[in-house]
């Protein structure tokens, strides 16, 4: 078995599909869906939700509800120069992995500057945030455990600037 994405490209749409010893196809049976049962789930930033507030762009790529399990959220958030997050807590203990730019983080009462590569671990119930200091987008991934409800925490404005 191999998983395959539609023909279009990463639309969302993930299939397995099962193949004979001469690579044709037997079965297709859509999978990844919420509630179906499945362990393979598949998100991509095309078909993520998305919220924009004041430079920041989050794509929910996985959140409370999206799997039958509910142990992890993931966002991938792009922060334009000189945006940042306001200072925010929740109780799910958090992540942030930055893949471009650089950006001060606040932990707490403590702050640090981070780039490409680096991994700032925030305990929960802890006040944070992250703001773009260089000249460039800042991009980060961001994972939570146990998930919450991503959509919400940005739609109260807790993350506004």
């Amino acid at each position: 078995m191999q998983a395959l994405t539609t023909p279009e490209g990463d639309v969302g749409l993930t299939y397995l599909v099962q193949a004979n010893g001469r690579g044709k196809r037997v079965e297709e049976q859509e999978i990844g869906q919420a509630g179906g049962g499945s362990t393979l789930f598949k998100r991509g930033k095309r078909e993520a939700p998305v919220r924009r507030i004041s430079g920041l762009t989050s794509y929910i790529l996985l959140q409370q509800g999206d799997v039958a399990s509910d142990n992890l959220a993931i966002t991938w958030v792009d922060v334009e120069p000189g945006s940042g997050q306001q200072p925010h807590r929740h109780s799910p203990e958090q992540v942030y992995v930055i893949t471009q730019g650089q950006g001060r983080m606040q932990v707490g009462e403590e702050y640090v500057d981070a780039e490409v590569g680096d991994m700032v671990f925030i305990p929960p119930d802890t006040v944070h945030s992250m703001t773009n200091t260089g000249s460039e987008t800042l991009t980060y991934v961001s994972a939570s455990t146990p998930a919450f409800d991503l959509k919400a925490l940005y739609d109260t404005g807790e993350l506004s600037r």
